[in-house]
């Protein structure tokens, strides 16, 4: 019976020839002949990772080693199988979408998951617009129902909102003033109303319920309609019947109380020009 010349235990491989039982005895023979026990018997060779591009000094039983480590090859091994087998690729991915450790991983994830994509979205503004554009181009019906979801969304609802005003006034190219009129302006007029409407009193629960207004009617003070002192959010019902009228003679006819807000800002702007002065 042979025994190995590194841990002196007896040799059972087929090989009758070989004098180590297994690589892990033999390339720790070689360390310690070379009297580097401990460390990577590395040849004065230089070679190039074809995976990572880093240099490396390969070892001397390896002299043309093309990976600098494990991981390095199994990446590349793993890609490289990855691009001639597409299909079973997809079978593969699609199989565990549908498993129940992918459902707990998005769950878990999906927060910090959303957060990472939107700052990359910020911070690639043009990828993003090509990705979005050859997304559309090869799934238009997936696109348009993504599209219908997002109109019947509340943020949706309140972009569509101001889109229509901006077509009704005609500036939409004007982009100097239509970055004001932004969706965040609603969510902050709703804050100011605290609830409820500032004529009728008629609380709003939600911010789908509220409106936006303007204190100098659009149809006689173009000029106003982006100042931000002009709107203010108003009921459904109150913003209809006011219609074309000064909201300070809305509140005469029907007998509400005028906002406090809405007397101050009537009077500067009497002081500025007499044409917004109300009689």
């Amino acid at each position: 019976m042979q025994f190995c010349l590194h841990c002196k235990k007896p040799n059972l491989r087929i090989n009758t020839q070989a004098r180590y039982c297994s690589n892990i005895c033999k390339f720790a023979s070689y360390r310690l002949r070379s009297g580097r026990s401990g460390q990577l018997w590395s040849s004065e060779r230089t070679n190039q990772c074809i995976e990572c591009e880093t240099s490396f000094h390969p070892e001397k039983f390896v002299p043309y080693k093309k990976f600098c480590s494990r991981q390095c090859g199994n990446n590349n091994r793993q890609r490289n199988w990855i691009l001639k087998n597409p299909e079973k690729r997809k079978a593969i991915m699609q199989k565990f979408d549908k498993s129940e450790k992918r459902i707990c991983l998005r769950k878990k994830h999906a927060k910090s998951k959303r957060l990472q994509v939107r700052r990359w979205l910020a911070n690639n503004p043009a990828k993003s617009a090509e990705y979005s554009r050859r997304y559309i181009e090869k799934n238009p019906q997936k696109a348009k129902e993504r599209l219908l979801r997002y109109r019947k969304s509340p943020k949706g609802i309140t972009a569509n909102r101001m889109r229509s005003h901006l077509q009704r006034l005609k500036i939409k190219e004007n982009e100097t003033e239509s970055h004001r009129y932004k969706t965040t302006l609603l969510e902050s007029l709703y804050e100011e109303i605290k609830g409820k409407c500032p004529l009728c009193k008629k609380p709003l629960m939600t911010i789908r319920q509220a409106t936006i207004g303007h204190i100098y009617p659009l149809s006689l003070f173009k000029e106003l309609a982006f100042e931000s002192e002009n709107l203010i959010a108003l009921c459904e019902q109150c913003n209809k019947k006011m219609y074309n009228k000064h909201l300070i003679v809305y509140c005469r006819l029907k007998g509400y109380q005028e906002p406090i807000r809405v007397i101050e800002y009537v009077r500067k702007m009497s002081i500025k020009d007499n044409r917004y002065a109300v009689n």
